[in-house]
């Protein structure tokens, strides 16, 4: 059985494989905005393959803690899991590991920004709309670099190498 680390991993590669076979089709309208969001939920599922990693495929070391409330409104001393709606443990976001992995010297500064700058577009993606792509070949850069970084990434981390599957990004028309 594979470890709690191998198996994100594992899902990583095939949000970013998904990206990319979506940015490839010349013909989908939504193509870029998908593009974004499936690469940034590989980045975050490779950061935390890579926290369990270090941390011994301890799942509580993803967890988020947070000090709750006793009855009378005093805050509690024990920190406990914090939980989402649905009731399930709360877990680091990819913007908290990519700071903790670029403290760590894990992640050179390009990654950050480079990440940064695709989280910016898909939250612009996500919650509203673009009104234009006046910024499309900066995208295809930054997309491009994206790609590039994660593969070598995989490798330096996982010695994985993403040789047998076509990474590449067709330039936007």
């Amino acid at each position: 059985m594979k470890s709690r680390s191998q198996q994100l991993m594992d899902r990583s590669i095939s949000a970013m494989l998904a990206g990319i076979e979506i940015y490839n089709k010349p013909l989908f309208p939504y193509r870029v905005e998908s593009f974004t969001m499936l690469a940034i939920n590989a980045w975050e599922l490779l950061f935390k393959a890579k926290w369990l990693h270090d941390n011994r495929n301890k799942i509580s070391s993803l967890y988020v803690y947070e000090k709750r409330s006793l009855k009378n409104g005093v805050r509690s001393k024990k920190e406990t899991i914090k939980r989402t709606s649905s009731g399930a443990p709360f877990t680091h976001s990819v913007d908290h590991l990519s700071k903790k992995l670029f403290e760590q010297q894990k992640i050179p500064q390009e990654v950050v920004d480079n990440l940064a700058f695709l989280m910016e577009f898909r939250n612009a993606s996500v919650h509203f709309y673009l009104r234009s792509l006046e910024s499309a070949q900066r995208l295809q850069e930054l997309s491009m670099a994206s790609v590039k970084n994660y593969t070598m990434l995989v490798q330096d981390w996982f010695g994985r190498a993403l040789s047998d599957f076509d990474f590449f990004l067709m330039p936007l028309a």
